[in-house]
């Protein structure tokens, strides 16, 4: 009687562990089937990763090489207007003159809008190459006002420089400096009431 009591236990022991057994088959099996498809996702995000990445690349070719087309001629369209106004192509009347600023104002301030466009399109190439060295603080601010003083001149807008140290030296990337210095001053000048201050 206990031995057939032990067998019939131990036959319920064993149906339990075949059954726990399976159960842990198929989730073996749900498992391998999981990470299988995790792999394909995995894979299919990467090759979405890779087609953005080369997307990103043909905007940032292609506002560079647009920017740059459209550079050259009005570059060469100021030179040309700046000619005029100073009378090296010929006697200009006062309202030709008044024109002709408008025109060379206008071109600047394309000008400046591609210079931005070409500064975004290099955004994504260009964000870990840093080319550093030390100037003084103060010349990039007065180069700035040199830069913009047809815009300055244009809304009659004054320029007021406060240094606390002139001799201030700072170790960066300066053309990103410069870049960053122009973009503040520019929309500075474009939000500003005529006859205001920068």
């Amino acid at each position: 009687s206990d031995a057939r009591t032990t067998e019939r236990q131990l036959e319920e022991q064993a149906g339990e562990l075949r059954a726990g057994m399976t159960a842990l088959e198929q989730s073996y099996r749900r498992l391998e089937e999981f990470n299988e498809d995790l792999k394909r996702r995995t894979d299919e995000l990467d090759r979405f990763n890779q087609e953005l990445r080369k997307l990103d690349q043909m905007k940032s070719n292609l506002l560079a090489n647009v920017s740059h087309e459209l550079q050259t001629p009005l570059v060469s369209i100021r030179g040309y207007t700046e000619m005029i106004l100073r009378g090296r192509l010929g006697g200009t009347t006062e309202e030709q003159r008044r024109g002709l600023e408008l025109s060379l104002r206008n071109v600047d301030r394309l000008i400046s809008m591609i210079d931005g466009l070409l500064a975004f399109s290099r955004m994504g190439t260009e964000a870990s190459e840093l080319e550093l060295s030390t100037f003084r603080l103060e010349e990039m601010i007065d180069e700035c006002e040199d830069l913009l003083r047809p815009r300055l001149d244009g809304k009659k807008l004054e320029w007021v420089k406060r240094v606390d140290d002139p001799g201030l030296v700072v170790e960066a990337d300066r053309d990103k400096i410069h870049q960053v210095f122009v973009n503040l001053a520019n929309n500075a000048i474009k939000y500003n009431r005529t006859g205001g201050t920068v």
